[in-house]
């Protein structure tokens, strides 16, 4: 009896561990938090090296914009209680030229996974409707163990392309990781955004690996934007994504000013990956913005 309990004590904590350093998530403003990280469709600053980096083209101001935020990770009937994350997040954007560009810092410790990555994002308009633009980011992760350091270091590329098919209704395509640096980063996503009389705006993006089996890769983000009162917006969305086997949902409120802009976003996401054995993941973000533009 005691080597049965000691052998299931002994995987417990295996798995356990496991839940708790795998990949780091991957870096979301606090608008694309509150959004569930829809936005591909968006026309969007701050967001360029982060997410589609085509709208930048469309602004003609420089931004400089500064993230905290937090995270509690619980595995359900774990006797290790929560782990916590951090993330923080440097992006200037300068869309002064015909080039637009936008540069960033992201720095993340979760549990005993760290990830830093640094971006840089050019756009250019094609046409009056129309734009492109690309990033590059340098990407850095340690997994921490008793004896030793498992470090990687990786270089990627993402495309993306915005059109408007009317001032209200935009659309975005992104294409992520072509080279498959990372195999399960590589995805292609379609966005698109709906705005009605400034007042109520509509996002969705669906995406999936087409690499492989689209079913089983499938991810889909859904969200919506309502304007309240005259310089404050609520964003509330919901995703599901098969490849990260997680699902969950964001919600925020934003302050819109011509120069100053501040945002809060709470997320909620479940990891079911280990469902089936031992053991969920769950975890709560609670993060900060502040943009100032000139």
């Amino acid at each position: 009896m005691t080597q049965r309990f000691n052998l299931k004590h002994l995987l417990s904590v295996v798995v356990i561990v496991a839940i708790f350093n795998v990949k780091a998530d991957d870096f979301e403003t606090v608008r694309m938090k509150s959004t569930a990280g829809a936005g591909v469709g968006a026309i969007l600053m701050d967001e360029a090296t982060l997410l589609n980096p085509a709208p930048l083209a469309f602004f003609d101001v420089t931004a400089l914009y500064f993230q905290l935020g937090k995270s509690d990770i619980m595995v359900d009937d774990s006797p290790f209680g929560a782990s916590k994350a951090n993330l923080t997040s440097f992006i200037i954007s300068d869309a002064g030229g015909h080039f637009k560009g936008s540069i960033s810092y992201q720095a993340q410790v979760e549990g005993e996974h760290s990830k830093d990555r640094y971006s840089i994002s050019i756009a250019a308009p094609m046409g009056e409707v129309s734009s492109m633009g690309v990033t590059y980011r340098h990407t850095k992760e340690v997994l921490k163990f008793d004896t030793y350091d498992e470090k990687s270091t990786y270089d990627q590329f993402t495309l993306g392309i915005f059109h408007a098919l009317k001032p209200q209704f935009t659309i975005g395509l992104l294409l992520i990781d072509p080279f498959k640096k990372v195999p399960t980063d590589t995805k292609v996503i379609l966005g698109m955004q709906y705005n009605y009389e400034n007042f109520l705006t509509l996002m969705g993006d669906v995406g999936a690996n087409y690499d492989e089996d689209l079913g089983n890769t499938l991810l889909l983000r859904a969200a919506l934007q309502v304007k309240i009162l005259e310089d404050f917006y609520l964003r509330f969305g919901t995703f599901s994504d098969k490849v990260e086997e997680s699902n969950g949902n964001g919600f925020g409120v934003g302050w819109i000013q011509p120069k100053l802009v501040i945002n809060f976003a709470i997320k909620n996401s479940k990891f079911y990956n280990y469902a089936d054995t031992l053991s969920i993941k769950r975890k709560k973000e609670s993060s900060f913005s502040l943009a100032y533009r000139f």
